[in-house]
């Protein structure tokens, strides 16, 4: 789990100034170890060298790829390249020198910077050996250079794990950057008129760079005010750089200057069926199996609980994998003072079933208040709710306590269909079966179990001709595609309704899982993840994300995952002798929720209605006195609360922390 800088110009200068800086601004994503490599792509000149956190051991070791002296501020004067590659490592996996990155194979004609893990890179080494492939290092890193000099663009299907790396091919004289199925790990690009192209792991990277001017892309700062949307597109909220798309692959002939970007894993879109035992034990099977890989580390591991149903799972799975063993599971909470926001009572029967080590935090505004600025400057972009706050103080809790790897349940509502509009998508999906009886079922559970009280209004929604749904969201005063708050005289922003882009016309439970995991939820909630573990040096593990586990759970019948009103059902009954009983049967869900409605409306409205008049004034008359008109109604509990507040103020503080400028 690591950091990833790298710096490419048509004619040679001294790029190792910049190559430094974009190193330094990102080490708490590596604090244990960097290296840059410099490159002359014409000839065969290559320079090796240490950072301020490179181990004294490496400098000049017998490994081919580790430093051959520490930089000093002459090496910023002294010889020119076009390329260069850096890397911080956060050491998980072979903690010796042997694990130094940016690292070549035997030849040294193929050099990567990586960031993430390859779980089943145990078994790849294997085959790779039985190929008369040979391994330095017990590190993954060593695994990918190998497989892709053995299957090219196709070995990314063989890895099962997170990742994003780039690798110089000097065989072909090409970059080759690859970003995992669903994102967990990310990926900046940014190229420039002047022909450079830099690679980064997070935004900020870039702002160190001399030609670096942050300019606001105002499409994507559109479809987050007003829908909340981010991480659904390759642009970014800076004009100029994009991310590359989870599942995708970027090629970059270095003297044509020709890139290429395509996708190489697509999610499978079809539904099987399949008998309900059978598949509850290939469930139970395969989760176990991604636990236990992702438990494959050098370094102690802890796991995030919330008491939902998710996290509590993997949990008791590692207590059921470690049975026998006497070291104790680490795991960390959030908790809250309001009853309503606060799942200790379920942490309470996790911790009493497994005997884990439990450490709980108890997020306050005046923590957030004061954080707030570093949670901003880490995400790199605005987030939609107060949420993330508490997943950040879980992981500063685990990094107090020393640890450096984390389980958590993320990706596991977007499978399993954990959340409300799930309920709505199996109503349509019986109406199209002619399934009435089922229908009148399962609505009559859904109300009782998560109180929807507005079923019939919720399927018209769906099952209505597109233009009537957008006059229904008009009466009901719900989010609209042209709006009076924001200035949209700039032809650059495009007006659309979500509502149909997320849907593409259809209804269906699977359609919606689809775009939940590859456009609407999960790429914004792995990207809060990614920074808020990466900010303490931690590395978060996904366990529900496994592909072998989702693709198969995405193919499952909707009655697997809700039936009777229960969410979840196949994880239900895959762990129903492992789980609690009090977990086994709960409905309610939470997750790492803040108590923000109070927050705002109670604890403090005259701060927030301050934060939100002064973020407005920031955007240059993006947004409007109206904005503020909305966003008080809703302060003073005129209109049931929502997270536009949030994006407000957020949006503006972000634009003050990044000197953000506004084109209109």
């Amino acid at each position: 789990m690591c950091g990833i800088s790298i710096y490419f110009r048509k004619e040679k200068s001294n790029i190792l100034k910049q190559l430094v800086q974009m190193n330094d601004i990102i080490s708490h994503r590596g604090p244990d170890d960097e290296g840059f490599v410099l490159f002359d792509t014409e000839s065969e000149q290559i320079n090796i060298l240490g950072g301020k956190n490179t181990p004294d051991s490496m400098v000049q070791s017998s490994i081919r790829y580790t430093p051959n002296k520490k930089v000093n501020n002459q090496d910023f004067l002294s010889e020119k390249y076009n390329l260069g590659f850096a890397h911080r490592r956060l050491s998980i996996i072979d903690l010796t020198d042997a694990g130094h990155q940016p690292m070549s194979d035997n030849t040294g004609k193929y050099w990567i910077s990586y960031n993430g893990e390859i779980y089943n890179y145990r078994e790849l080494k294997d085959e790779l050996r039985k190929s008369n492939f040979f391994f330095y290092s017990n590190s993954d890193t060593e695994v990918i250079i190998n497989a892709y000099k053995k299957w090219g663009i196709e070995c990314l299907s063989k890895f099962n794990g997170m990742f994003a790396f780039v690798i110089y091919d000097r065989t072909k004289n090409i970059f080759f950057a690859a970003r995992d199925r669903y994102g967990v790990k990310p990926l900046y690009y940014r190229k420039t008129v002047d022909g450079i192209l830099s690679f980064a792991s997070e935004i900020k990277q870039f702002t160190v760079l001399d030609d670096w001017k942050a300019v606001l892309n105002l499409q994507a700062a559109y479809d987050f005010l007003n829908w909340g949307l981010t991480n659904h597109e390759e642009e970014t909220f800076f004009d100029g750089v994009n991310r590359l798309m989870p599942g995708h692959y970027l090629t970059y002939e270095i003297r044509s200057e020709k890139v290429k970007i395509e996708p190489w894993y697509t999610l499978p879109q079809k539904t099987i069926k399949r008998d309900f035992d059978n598949a509850v034990s290939q469930f139970q099977k395969l989760f176990k199996d991604s636990v236990a890989l992702r438990l494959r580390s050098d370094v102690p591991v802890g796991s995030c609980l919330s008491g939902g149903l998710d996290s509590s799972a993997i949990v008791c799975i590692i207590h059921a994998l470690r049975s026998g063993n006497n070291e104790r599971q680490l795991t960390f909470s959030a908790c809250s003072k309001y009853p309503e926001f606060d799942e200790k009572e379920y942490i309470d029967e996790v911790v009493k079933k497994t005997n884990v080590d439990a450490h709980f935090i108890y997020p306050e505004l005046n923590d957030l208040l004061n954080e707030l600025d570093n949670v901003i400057w880490h995400q790199d972009e605005p987030f939609g709710t107060t949420s993330i706050f508490a997943q950040w103080k879980v992981f500063q809790l685990s990094s107090k306590n020393k640890i450096k790897v984390m389980l958590d349940g993320q990706g596991a509502d977007e499978i399993l269909g954990g959340y409300y509009n799930y309920y709505i998508k199996n109503f349509v999906d019986l109406i199209k079966r002619f399934s009435f009886r089922r229908l009148f079922i399962e609505i009559m559970a859904a109300k009782k179990y998560q109180r929807i009280n507005s079923a019939i209004r919720s399927i018209l929604n769906e099952i209505l001709p597109f233009w009537m749904r957008s006059f229904m969201r008009k009466i009901f005063k719900t989010p609209v595609k042209k709006v009076e708050w924001i200035d949209l005289k700039n032809k650059k922003i495009k007006l659309f309704d979500p509502h149909y882009y997320q849907t593409y016309g259809t209804t269906s439970f699977y359609r919606f899982s689809f775009l939940q995991i590859s456009k609407i939820n999960l790429p914004q909630l792995l990207h809060f993840e990614d920074r808020n573990s990466m900010a303490h040096s931690i590395e978060a593990r996904t366990p529900f994300l496994d592909y072998r586990l989702l693709e198969y759970t995405l193919s499952l019948q909707n009655s697997y995952k809700i039936k009777n009103g229960i969410t979840k059902k196949i994880l239900r009954e895959s762990l129903k002798n492992i789980l609690p009983l009090k977990i086994y049967n709960r409905t309610s869900k939470l997750g790492f929720a803040t108590p923000e409605a109070k927050w705002v409306i109670e604890e403090n409205p005259k701060l927030f209605k301050k934060l939100v008049k002064e973020s407005i004034s920031l955007t240059n008359g993006f947004l409007n006195d109206k904005a503020e008109k909305k966003a008080y109604e809703i302060i003073d509990g005129k209109v049931t609360y929502n997270s536009f507040v949030w994006r407000v103020i957020v949006f503006g503080l972000w634009i003050k922390r990044f000197s953000v400028s506004i084109v209109r």
